[in-house]
């Protein structure tokens, strides 16, 4: 994949610009891109956990599923803990409204 992906951070945009010309690595990222930019205008998306949620709550998903893998935690039990931080970060303020995507 690292040799035709740059990484991540391609943003999805309105009018993905594409060159029907592109080749290698530059034709297989904006092929994909033109391939997200189209279901975004659908209204297809999902959210990177990082994007929305708020600083604890991240932290917990992203330092916890470590224990679920192997195996010292369960994957509720790490969810749980999820929610809980949630809904103590949003009784604090610190969520964001998410979009909706359509159904």
């Amino acid at each position: 994949m690292a040799k035709v992906w740059p990484g991540y951070w391609g943003i999805p945009l309105k009018q993905f610009p594409t060159d029907p010309n592109a080749t290698g690595l530059t034709k297989n990222f904006l092929d994909a891109m033109s391939a997200m930019t189209a279901a975004v205008d659908k209204g297809t998306f999902g959210f990177k956990i990082g994007t929305f949620f708020p600083p604890a709550t991240s932290q917990v998903m992203f330092e916890d599923i470590e224990s679920v893998w192997l195996g010292k935690e369960t994957s509720d039990d790490m969810l749980k803990k999820a929610a809980t931080t949630y809904q103590q970060e949003m009784a604090q303020g610190l969520t964001q409204p998410l979009p909706k995507p359509n159904s």
